[in-house]
């Protein structure tokens, strides 16, 4: 009291914390991709909520001497007001709602002090309202983290952007924690900005997608790429026939190291779109892609290999690798047209290994093609040399 007494009034200091230009666009492009935005703040200036949507304001007391806890709603625009104690009951969006308007178009807004009498006293509508709670003002630390974990129990994936010491929990608990501080918060997220906005958010959506689907196209590549070359040994392994070193050399180093460097250089596709690729390696669509080419490989490989002896200048004699050990062999005739056919060193032509070997490079070389898949999460191929 001493301290405020006998004080003179120059005037008043007014701080406005206000919508940076970067935020409303950032946010109309997460939203188009219909990825959804909370925001702990007042969310109607930044586009979260339209001019034609409902806020509906839920307010929570907590446990008095003379009254249990409640909780009561009222739109923000009518201020209508209705109050329900600690019982179970639900919130009837159509009464609060204009029939005219469609579904999905209310929002809730709370603050952090009913946010944990609710999480208290009402825990079976608490993920009623955070289906839809869109604003959550005046969050403590410990609340922020506790928002984002009901959000994961959600089974949401909880991205948390933050630029304060009182947003570090929250940044270690959320999935994606980014900072757009370089300070205290830089700490406990996995990313910091370098820009102080949310416009790194789409960005890294962007590129973290592009990375997954990279990923998996690598996997399925070099699955594939085993797959080729063991149909195509066991093909000639069936007439006693084999790949050279320098054949197996050409596909190991010239084809599939060049196609391993290259085919991760496609970056993110500059729009970000409704959504997500496949989270799981052992998924539907990727083992029915994997067996799709599997067969699709080994259907030309048999056709190749059963066309080449149908020719007219296929020769019965140029295929075997026995070496001549015997009386029993060394009594086989050789076609006079290839007299070279097997030489000292033991090098001998063959039809189906050459035929073999190319539809097996071919192969590996389409497989590489199909997998690296551009729009709508990476750019195209063509784009690498750029």
């Amino acid at each position: 009291d001493q301290v405020e007494s006998d004080l003179i009034f120059l005037g008043l200091l007014i701080l406005e914390n206000r919508l940076k230009e970067e935020t409303k666009p950032a946010l109309e492009e997460l939203i188009s991709a219909r990825i959804r935005t909370v925001m702990i703040t007042v969310a109607r200036k930044s586009g979260m909520v339209s001019e034609s949507q409902k806020v509906i304001l839920i307010e929570a007391n907590e446990t008095t001497e003379s009254s249990s806890a409640s909780i009561s709603w009222q739109l923000v625009e009518e201020k209508k007001h209705i109050a329900y104690r600690n019982q179970d009951n639900y919130i009837n969006i159509r009464e609060e709602v204009s029939d005219n308007s469609r579904e999905g178009s209310y929002h809730f807004a709370l603050s952090g002090k009913s946010f944990q009498v609710i999480s208290q006293h009402f825990g079976s509508l608490l993920p009623k309202i955070l289906i839809n709670g869109t604003i959550f003002a005046r969050m403590s630390p410990g609340q922020k983290s506790s928002l984002v974990e009901e959000f994961q129990k959600l089974d949401y994936f909880v991205g948390m952007c933050g630029d304060g010491a009182n947003d570090c929990g929250a940044l270690k608990m959320a999935h994606v924690g980014v900072s757009l501080s370089e300070q205290e918060a830089s700490v406990a997220s996995p990313f910091t900005s370098k820009t102080p906005n949310i416009e790194c958010v789409p960005h890294l959506i962007k590129e973290g997608r592009a990375a997954l689907v990279t990923s998996f196209c690598m996997f399925k590549y070099m699955a594939l790429y085993s797959m080729i070359q063991y149909v195509g040994v066991l093909l000639l392994y069936w007439e006693t026939n084999s790949l050279s070193n320098y054949q197996f050399l050409f596909q190991d180093l010239a084809i599939t190291t060049l196609i391993g460097v290259t085919m991760n250089l496609n970056g993110a596709y500059p729009k970000l779109v409704p959504f997500r690729p496949a989270g799981r390696l052992i998924s539907p669509p990727l083992l029915l892609s994997v067996i799709l080419n599997i067969l699709l490989s080994l259907a030309m490989h048999i056709v190749g290999f059963i066309l080449v002896q149908r020719q007219p200048w296929y020769s019965m004699g140029m295929h075997s690798t026995c070496t001549v050990q015997n009386e029993t062999t060394s009594k086989l005739t050789i076609s006079p047209t290839a007299p070279d056919k097997i030489g000292s060193n033991g090098v001998f032509t063959s039809f189906e290994n050459t035929t073999i070997w190319f539809l097996g490079t071919i192969n590996c070389i389409i497989v590489a093609l199909v997998f690296s898949k551009g729009k709508p999460f990476r750019q195209p191929t063509y784009t690498n040399c750029e």
